[in-house]
This record gives C-alpha cells, sequence and structure tokens, in this order.
C-alpha cells in the first residue's frame, strides 16, 4: 500500500515536469509492481536531464500532511472496491501475481 501511496504523491509532484517534456517530445512513466517501481522515459535527446530532474524529486520529495491523508484514503478505497470491478478487468492484476 505504501507503495502505491509513494507513486501517487510522485505522481503528483512530477506534473510541472510532464507538460514542459510533453512538448519536448518526451513521454514519461512510473509504475508499480512487486520488486519496486518501473520508470520508463521515452523521447529522441534531452532524456537524461528528466531522468536526473525525477530522481531528484523523488529523493527530495516533501509530503505535505493533507495531501497524504487525501491519497491515503483515496489508495484504501481502490483497494476495497477491487473486489467489486468486472472479472475481466482484473484478470491483468491476477496474472501480474503469478509471474
Amino acid at each position: 500500500m505504501l507503495l502505491h501511496i509513494y507513486k501517487s504523491l510522485v505522481d503528483n509532484s512530477r506534473v510541472k515536469y510532464i507538460y514542459d517534456a510533453n512538448l519536448a517530445g518526451l513521454k514519461l512513466g512510473l509504475g508499480t509492481h512487486a520488486q519496486g517501481y518501473d520508470l520508463q522515459i521515452l523521447g529522441y535527446n534531452k532524456m537524461h536531464i528528466l531522468l536526473e530532474k525525477l530522481l531528484t524529486m523523488m529523493r527530495d520529495l516533501e509530503v505535505e500532511d493533507d495531501r497524504f491523508e487525501i491519497l491515503k484514503k483515496r489508495t484504501a478505497r481502490n483497494m476495497q472496491n477491487f473486489d467489486y470491478i468486472d472479472p475481466y478487468l482484473s484478470i491483468h492484476t491476477y496474472t501480474r501475481w503469478l509471474t
């Protein structure tokens, strides 16, 4: 659960980098899995600058208490509602758990 909350906090903080990067033709993706995070940067040039900014931002992330509480409640609600989604949508998650 902490992995998902931290990812949400990072996603929320990286918005200011993403817009400019998208305009420059760069794409940035951050995902979670059982062993940690997946970071994907796609583009033609300046990827090293975006990577450095993102890693620095992840290391120095300052979390506001109210934002943390909002994301904690949202993550808990999503986990509780997982049992109610359509089976064809949840198969991807169950397949990941097997590998």
